[in-house]
């Protein structure tokens, strides 16, 4: 019965059952696996569990602050690249960016994130996330104190190369 419960609701971590004979009963716990993102893909919102698995489950106010990610034909049961999984990862430890949404291209695996204060940064490849998620977090510092004003365009390209470019953007 646990099996059966585990495979159709892909939202539960674990699935116990207990009977108790003496009082004809069963008693069923369930523990909700942890979502590290929203994924928008179509009509349809699924999370990510920390195992890349998508799930469908309701909407909770838990979920809201989760960071959102645009993908494409993503169905419940799929599960997603371990490099995309890292990203998760990385953007939970560096919340303090203020990540509202995700758009990823996964052929190539490239990143753009867009933050709350209206500023894009084009992460390129989803290599080194941690180191250039914390180059974007010195360069949008650097911009504050210059009193740049934001929105900004952030291209990390060229992370590689020792280059990170930041324009203000015009449309913000």
């Amino acid at each position: 019965m646990t099996g059966l419960l585990s495979s159709s609701l892909k939202q539960l971590k674990t699935v116990k059952a207990r009977r108790n004979f003496f009082k004809g009963s069963v008693t069923i716990k369930a523990k909700r696996k942890d979502a590290v993102a929203k994924i928008l893909s179509g009509p349809n919102t699924l999370y990510a569990a920390p195992d890349g698995l998508l799930f469908k489950d309701e909407a909770l106010p838990k979920y809201d602050a989760l960071p959102a990610l645009q993908i494409s034909s993503q169905n419940a049961g799929d599960i997603l690249p371990q490099k995309i999984v890292k990203l998760f990862s990385e953007l939970n430890e560096h919340k303090a960016l203020g990540i509202k949404r995700i758009d990823l291209r996964l052929n190539p695996e490239q990143a753009h994130l867009l933050l709350t204060d209206g500023t894009t940064a084009d992460m390129g490849s989803l290599d080194d996330v941690h180191a250039k998620l914390n180059a974007l977090g010195v360069v949008l510092k650097s911009a504050k104190s210059r009193s740049l004003k934001a929105p900004y365009n952030i291209n990390l390209n060229y992370f590689y190369d020792d280059k990170i470019y930041l324009t203000e953007n015009q449309n913000g």
